[in-house]
């Protein structure tokens, strides 16, 4: 037990990603609920400010791209049939095109 603590403990000092996260889950609304992972390139903290949420738009499928703006809980391009919503507390993206 002590020994896998340590483990633990070292691989998130030494990923420099403490309390960060590198992994965001994507909804695509229209592809019968099909939620994939994405991993990120670096780390990112949360809540998420804009440049952080915007490396996750950049680097995920979804096709919805441009200037984000923040609305309540979510960072968000809208334009007509296509957005994309960045929950700020979570990273998990939520894709909408058609």
């Amino acid at each position: 037990m002590t020994l896998a603590l340590l483990i633990l403990l070292a691989s998130s000092v030494f990923s420099g990603c403490d309390d960060l996260c590198t992994r965001a889950m994507v909804g695509f609304t229209g592809d019968d609920g099909l939620r994939v992972w994405i991993d990120i390139s670096r780390c990112v903290s949360f809540p998420l400010d804009k440049e952080d949420a915007t490396l996750i738009m950049e680097e995920s499928p979804c096709p919805c791209q441009g200037d984000l703006e923040l609305q309540d809980d979510f960072w968000q391009h809208e334009e007509p049939g296509c957005a994309i919503y960045i929950n700020v507390d979570t990273g998990d993206v939520e894709c909408f095109s058609g």
